[in-house]
């Protein structure tokens, strides 16, 4: 699972760092030496970690630290430096010390938790949020983070929970909407999720990837109908969205409405005539429509580009079986068995290419493993050809 709209890093920690940011670092004087030269390495730290230079941002940070060592948010920048460099032990262990002296200070809790959940320690994370839901439990955002980590620890039952909760106070963000929906499609509720991805796109019709989601659910389960009606309904948002057409092209490909499927994937190639996947799509539909000099040269090039993409074998082999060209069927269907082994499909394929070839044994051998596979297609395969040798 994904993690969910980037990291953790909350608001309240950007917060954080606004605050020292509002305070005096413009370079005037003060009356207080001390001050002057907290400012003068905060705003140099600052202007170091704009322009990319964290470890000499660090220094300066550090050098604050030591003029003003109970200025908390100077740690939090020292914990940045660290974070933004990968060093999340080291940031954990400035965080920490600022918990050991004041464990209310949710900003450093929240950013601790950002720390394990890019370490992947998400039971770490979740109990560092935890702890702020106690003290906060009407913060929305703070439900979504402890989701996120439920989610990627594979616990959705809790991950629902906190989205639950974070809907119940805020009801209008489509992102709570849409994580959940996404959970429920993980934990294999797609009712679910069509649900909350459908309310989610009502509020918020302008995010593309709402639409992708949503037409990809209908999609896994074949359902063509409302998923073109999906993608259709995001093109008239995001009118030339290659996403969008991509997917239209695959649902229209579903549909075996080859010849529109082929004009989206022709408008995708005019964008980028070297994007493989692509490429083997719509050598497919060319070689359904009959065209197979044409989806030769596709299939070709995206084997070029991709050498081990089994699924591309799997196209030439249906496309050289319809030419008539049955060895070379039975080459690239092997070829895309040896990259793909557990892949039932293919066996069931090539055992077809076998029969027409008069192979029985070697075709009843294909069937059978593609049976053994979770094929279950091909059961009928075997007790037909099974009648037939009687």
């Amino acid at each position: 699972m994904r993690r969910y709209f980037g990291t953790m890093l909350l608001t309240a920690v950007l917060i954080c760092l606004s605050v020292a940011a509002a305070q005096d670092v413009s370079g005037a004087g003060t009356n207080d030496p001390d001050l002057d030269a907290w400012n003068r390495h905060i705003q140099t730290g600052r202007e170091m970690f704009a322009a990319g230079n964290v470890e000499q941002a660090l220094q300066e940070f550090i050098a604050a630290s030591e003029i003003n060592p109970r200025h908390v948010d100077t740690f939090i920048m020292i914990a940045n430096c660290h974070s933004s460099m990968g060093n999340f032990e080291a940031s954990n262990e400035v965080l920490t010390t600022i918990l050991n002296d004041n464990p209310a200070y949710h900003p450093a809790r929240m950013f601790r938790a950002n720390n394990y959940s890019a370490m992947n320690r998400f039971d770490l994370a979740v109990e560092d949020i935890t702890h702020v839901l106690e003290d906060r439990p009407e913060l929305p955002q703070i439900w979504l983070e402890r989701a996120n980590c439920y989610g990627m620890m594979e616990q959705y039952s809790l991950a629902i929970s906190d989205l639950t909760h974070a809907i119940e106070l805020d009801s209008m963000n489509f992102q709570y909407f849409a994580f959940r929906a996404e959970i429920y499609s993980y934990k294999g509720d797609l009712q679910s999720a069509i649900e909350d991805y459908t309310h989610a796109i009502a509020l918020n019709p302008e995010h593309p990837m709402l639409y992708l989601n949503l037409s990809n659910i209908y999609f896994g389960t074949q359902d063509f109908e409302p998923a073109l009606a999906v993608l259709e309904d995001g093109l008239e948002h995001f009118p030339g969205n290659p996403d969008i057409i991509n997917n239209r092209a695959g649902v229209l490909l579903g549909k075996e409405r080859y010849g529109e499927s082929i004009e989206d994937y022709n408008y995708l190639v005019g964008l980028d005539s070297l994007n493989a996947l692509v490429l083997n799509n719509r050598g497919y539909a060319l070689a359904r429509v009959g065209h197979y000099d044409a989806a030769l040269a596709d299939l070709n090039l995206s084997l070029e580009l991709e050498p081990d993409a089994h699924y591309t074998y799997d196209s030439r082999a249906y496309t050289y079986a319809a030419m008539g060209d049955l060895d070379n069927a039975i080459v690239d269907y092997t070829r895309a068995i040896e990259l793909m082994p557990a892949m039932g499909e293919y066996y069931f394929r090539r055992g077809n290419v076998y029969l027409q070839m008069g192979d029985r044994e070697r075709a009843l051998q294909d069937f059978n493993d593609a049976v053994e596979r979770g094929y279950a297609e091909a059961v009928n395969a075997i007790n037909e050809l099974e009648a037939a040798q009687e």
